[in-house]
């Protein structure tokens, strides 16, 4: 494809397609002074370091989301249990102390 120039270092920037690991020629045509030059052949090889995941599909993320779910669950539980436990002890004090005070102790 063609490039643009950079003009602030006198290069160019070009991208290129995947391409099977392996060793890839690359024919660099340039000119000098506007004037064609040889072609150039540029050897280098091309090595697939990385494969990157398909988006959400690493069973860890599902189960760190399902954990915390889980767990704020479990905590949602547990304070209401704890309040409706403190109610009920609460209203328990309540009605011993009256039924200490009508008794006259």
């Amino acid at each position: 494809p063609p490039t643009a120039p950079n003009t602030g270092n006198h290069t160019r920037h070009t991208t290129a397609t995947a391409r099977p690991d392996g060793q890839v020629t690359a024919n660099i045509h340039w000119t000098l002074g506007g004037q064609p030059q040889p072609d150039y052949p540029l050897t280098y090889t091309y090595t697939h370091q990385y494969t990157l995941p398909k988006a959400g599909s690493i069973p860890i993320q599902r189960l760190s989301g399902e954990t915390l779910l889980l767990l704020t669950t479990l905590a949602a539980l547990t304070t209401t249990a704890h309040r409706l436990s403190r109610r009920h002890y609460e209203a328990r004090s309540r009605h011993s102390a009256q039924a200490f005070s009508r008794t006259g102790r």
